[in-house]
């Protein structure tokens, strides 16, 4: 895309431009991911959903003769007692399912 008379500042510092970031878990995401991006932030329940998911990703950059790198978000719950920070995990979960957010 060409735009005429459009500015934007600050430049970037990363040469050619900064590092290209995109989120994708089904298998054409990833792909996409894999191919246009430089890193894959990864969404899954629990930790090892992320890992098979980065996983994936690392599979299909080989198969591309690339690399990326792949991240995942981490949610801390607090809790006076182990216990009390469960009872919490559980009475988020219905808010947190696939197709709702937080």
């Amino acid at each position: 895309v060409h735009l005429e008379d459009c500015i934007s500042n600050p430049k970037p510092l990363q040469k050619p431009h900064p590092p290209i970031l995109c989120a994708g878990n089904s298998e054409t995401g990833l792909r996409f991911t894999v191919e246009e991006a430089q890193a894959s932030f990864i969404n899954a329940p629990t930790h090892a959903e992320a890992a098979a998911t980065s996983r994936r990703a690392k599979r299909i950059a080989v198969q591309l003769g690339k690399s990326i790198k792949t991240y995942a978000m981490v949610m801390i719950i607090p809790g006076q007692t182990a216990a009390a920070a469960l009872l919490k995990k559980m009475c988020w979960r219905p808010l947190t399912s696939v197709g709702r957010a937080l």
